[in-house]
């Protein structure tokens, strides 16, 4: 070997050059560069998969409610409750309603209709609506912490909303008792459970909502939701925005009690 191409040794390892040692650092660089947008979509993939995996559960359970009692949806915790006791999906009545009424605070979600079915506080919540509840992030355009964000939330028992069309949206009541209907006056794709946009505490005032109130893009620019069938898709921000502003009845806008679904 030339001696020009030998190199020098230094404490019993091969010595490198400044350049070479520049060369190396600039290659490991670029394939971090390269490899951190696939790992920051593959953690963003796992998080959406939980959190589909969780709207699945809590479809079953709506299913398993709807059996055993006589097809009827649970109440949707929707707005002001004066029917203390009443079961809804989330939590039992009365609740707060937007702030209206005074404490005590609604139940847990021990006391919910659904919970014997499941009997897992986590099912109720997106991983990363729930890893965000204690950050000290501001998310972009806010002044507010996520942390702040979420004390500020009236609702702080789960990451979804349940569709108020399943009681007309409050109107459907009886002997001044809270109803809904039947599973059977929906069609399977319409819309039950959605993720609002946790940067607006508003839509967390109870454990439902209009369409129109809030919808998460924590997910790539989209959100799951959970449909009257017990399927689970996702759901692109922009699509959500052309089903509100659609006058026709849609599967978020499905109230069986006006003929466009409002």
């Amino acid at each position: 070997m030339k001696p020009g191409f030998q190199r020098k040794r230094a404490r019993g390892g091969i010595a490198f050059t400044l350049i070479e040692l520049l060369v190396v650092i600039a290659i490991i660089a670029i394939l971090a560069a390269l490899l951190l947008p696939s790992l920051t979509r593959a953690k963003s993939q796992a998080y959406r998969i939980s959190c589909t995996n969780n709207q699945k559960q809590l479809m079953l359970a709506f299913l398993m409610y709807e059996h055993d009692n006589t097809d009827y949806l649970p109440w949707p915790n929707w707005d002001d409750q004066p029917w203390a006791g009443v079961k809804g999906w989330l939590y039992t009545g009365p609740l707060i309603g937007g702030g209206r009424s005074v404490p005590p605070y609604p139940g847990t979600i021990e006391s919910s209709a659904l919970w014997p079915y499941l009997q897992n506080r986590y099912i109720y919540w997106c991983p990363l609506d729930l890893q965000r509840t204690n950050s000290s992030a501001k998310p972009r355009g806010s002044t507010q912490t996520y942390k702040a964000l979420f004390q500020m939330r009236a609702n702080k028992l789960g990451s979804f909303i349940c569709n108020g069309a399943v009681s007309g949206y409050g109107t459907l009541h009886g002997n001044d008792r809270p109803n809904t209907y039947k599973v059977v006056r929906f069609l399977p794709t319409n819309y039950l459970l959605w993720e609002p946009d946790e940067l607006t505490t508003f839509w967390f005032n109870d454990g439902s909502s209009y369409p129109s109130e809030g919808f998460s893009t924590r997910h790539n620019d989209g959100a799951t939701l959970g449909a009257i069938g017990g399927h689970v898709v996702y759901l692109k921000y922009t699509k959500w925005l052309r089903l509100l502003n659609s006058g026709a009845p849609n599967d978020f806008y499905c109230s069986p009690a006006s003929p466009d679904g409002r």
